[in-house]
């Protein structure tokens, strides 16, 4: 039962309420290049949702809901999933609803950690199981800054140790 929760099961298999598709894809058909939402439609629209996708963790938390493979790139499934599981089928919509999601989803402590542990899959390049040291050492600032459940002691520490004493290229997931 733990494991149920702990991954993620009991968001799965929520009954949410099922968004007009028309409107969804109409709305997608807005960003996307007739496949997906990549490059400049992407941060198009976050931007005109409201959301910074270079300093507003929402951003990883959205794609988190959406099951996104790599940030910067929606596909249509995954639009869909993201409308549905917000409620949102429309601009507008999208725009009220992320002004009630960036005040909450930070203090869902289950919420918070899948999506911190989605950060990393979102932030690798495609193929790899890697991400750059210093897309990760920005990513743990965010993430530690903002964090009501990590009071880490050492982050300055491990920042410091990072970039001058062991300098790895990347980062591994595992």
């Amino acid at each position: 039962m733990d494991r149920w929760f702990a991954e993620g099961m009991d968001q799965r298999y929520r009954f949410a309420p099922q968004v007009d598709e028309s409107k969804i894809k109409t709305l997608f058909n807005q960003y996307s290049d007739g496949e997906k939402i990549r490059d400049d439609k992407f941060e198009k629209f976050f931007e005109d949702i409201t959301i910074d996708i270079y300093n507003d963790l929402t951003a990883i938390y959205i794609c988190h809901k959406m099951k996104v493979d790599r940030m910067g790139v929606i596909t249509y499934d995954q639009f869909k999933e993201g409308s549905n599981a917000f409620n949102v089928g429309t601009l507008s919509e999208w725009k009220v609803k992320m002004a009630e999601v960036k005040k909450s989803w930070q203090k869902d402590e289950k919420e918070f950690k899948r999506a911190y542990t989605d950060s990393f899959m979102l932030n690798r390049d495609e193929g790899m199981n890697n991400v750059e040291t210093e897309t990760c050492i920005e990513m743990w600032k965010l993430w530690l800054n903002v964090s009501p459940f990590c009071k880490c002691q050492f982050k300055d520490k491990w920042f410091d140790f990072l970039t001058n004493v062991k300098k790895p290229n990347v980062i591994k997931k595992d």
